[in-house]
């Protein structure tokens, strides 16, 4: 992949952080739908198992087992 494939790549990421917090059952829904039927990528960052589901996560990473945050 060249530098600016990357970038066209890089330009439909979308960028989630706890976008489920402060929200109603109702809104949830509608932003698990919403993501569940998008057709580009995105990383969500999330504590709620249940909500990336209905998102349609298919992969996850927990960086709380990850070696690489641990301090020495």
């Amino acid at each position: 992949m060249n530098s600016s494939s990357f970038l066209r790549w890089l330009s439909c990421l979308v960028l989630l952080d706890e976008p489920d917090n402060h929200l109603d059952l109702d809104a949830q829904d509608y932003v698990a739908k919403a993501l569940f039927e998008y057709h580009g990528g995105f990383i969500l960052i999330s504590h709620d198992d249940h909500f990336c589901a209905r998102c349609g996560i298919e992969e996850t990473i927990n960086l709380s087992e990850s070696e690489r945050l641990k301090s020495k």
